[in-house]
């Protein structure tokens, strides 16, 4: 029991990645706070690994939750056994995980997880890539099941890309589920909402003293393929854990007193089963923040995303090979991700190994900051310099433990 009053600490203003459990934590400028979650929820460094998941670290499955202005919107639903179709993420015909169905875990190793394979915090986007096939159960003969989430810390709109191959096919689908409602704006956009704060954080002993009523709303827009998908509002199947209202009060067990929250679930799906497919849509804290045209996704304030799978792409006066790029010609900055190849005029570099870069553009040059998985992972470079590398095993913008600095010459 606390001998004195205090008040509760913030929210953190700068976003935070914490390697060890695979989780990004971020607040916006605007009004929108959150978290996406792959890898190891106990952590990789927990010196008691006999069950590395269990119920109350279940696997993360590249979930995402968020909160407006305070009060949650998208959430987790816990359920009495373990359900993936209830995270915000990714769904494989029943829901795909390695545990699904089961009450308890078992005996499962840390490769049983989900990990970020790459992540880079800058000054304004937050972008990385998940991949979540170990957490799938074998029987689904998944390939490949990857997530990848770009975030505008000003004003918090996300873009978010799901993608699977595989070796037989399954019904594909991704979720999001909110506390209160979902509705339906046409031509692939959405309104949803949050609320029953009360129900849901009475799960041992009833009342909080909590209002119940809708707070807090997002848009979600799908940017691609809306034609081919079909969108369904619908109320998810979940065991509760605890009867709301009942545990914890031994003098009101009749159930007549039992309370339950009723979430809604936005299911973004393929009709039919496939063996690949991709997703690609937006969550705004407004209507049409975000649009999509030709493979560029543009943000408020001008800034762009395109997602290259190593095609090569051309911006501002560069020449690129990389897994995505993100353009703000306001600021002419480009951040680089997957970098394999970068062209300026007669100045080149190239890699031998994927890396990240934080680009400045000048009239007569280029500079800025390289994040790689290793300090030999130059292959060329003509009109290009790369300083002395620098060893950052816990780098608080990326996910590379290596850092030099990049300038033409």
């Amino acid at each position: 029991m606390p001998l004195h009053e205090g008040t509760a600490a913030p929210f953190p203003k700068l976003p935070f990645y914490a390697k060890d459990i695979g989780m990004i934590t971020f607040a916006s400028g605007g009004k929108i706070a959150g978290t996406f979650t792959a890898g190891l929820k106990a952590g990789r460094s927990v010196s008691f690994n006999i069950h590395t998941h269990n119920r109350e670290f279940p696997p993360g499955m590249g979930g995402i939750q968020l909160t407006v202005d305070g009060g949650p919107v998208l959430v987790d639903i816990g359920s009495y056994g373990q359900d993936s179709s209830l995270c915000n993420a990714m769904c494989f015909d029943d829901g795909g995980c390695y545990t699904q169905g089961q009450y308890l875990f078992g005996n499962l190793g840390p490769e049983k997880s989900s990990y970020i394979r790459r992540c880079l915090i800058g000054d304004r986007f937050i972008y990385a890539h998940a991949v979540i096939t170990s957490e799938l159960h074998p029987r689904h003969r998944v390939k490949r099941a990857e997530r990848i989430v770009v975030v505008d810390a000003h004003t918090g709109a996300i873009v978010i890309s799901d993608s699977f191959e595989g070796d037989r096919p399954l019904r594909f689908a991704t979720h999001l589920h909110c506390s209160g409602s979902v509705t339906e704006l046409g031509e692939g956009r959405y309104r949803l909402t949050g609320g029953q704060a009360n129900l849901i954080a009475g799960i041992k002993d009833g009342d909080k003293g909590l209002s119940d009523e809708e707070k807090g709303e997002i848009f979600v827009s799908v940017l691609s393929g809306m034609n081919e998908l079909n969108a369904k509002i619908e109320e998810p199947v979940w065991h509760p854990s605890y009867i709301y209202g009942l545990n914890g009060n031994p003098g009101e067990q009749d159930i007549k007193y039992g309370r339950y929250p009723h979430y809604k679930r936005w299911r973004l799906e393929y009709p039919s089963q496939v063996t690949e497919g991709d997703f690609l849509f937006a969550i705004t804290g407004h209507p049409d923040e975000i649009s999509a045209q030709d493979g560029v996704i543009s943000f408020n304030g001008g800034a762009n995303l395109q997602l290259g799978n190593q095609r090569t792409l051309r911006l501002s006066g560069c020449e690129i090979q990389a897994e995505a790029v993100i353009s703000e010609p306001d600021r002419r900055r480009l951040t680089v991700l997957g970098t394999r190849e970068l062209r300026m005029g007669e100045r080149v570099v190239t890699f031998a190994s994927p890396v990240d870069i934080d680009l400045e553009l000048a009239e007569n040059g280029l500079q800025g900051t390289v994040f790689a998985p290793t300090s030999h992972c130059v292959k060329a470079a003509a009109g290009i310099e790369i300083s002395d590398w620098a060893h950052v095993p816990l780098n608080a913008r990326s996910h590379s433990p290596w850092q030099a600095f990049l300038r033409s010459v």
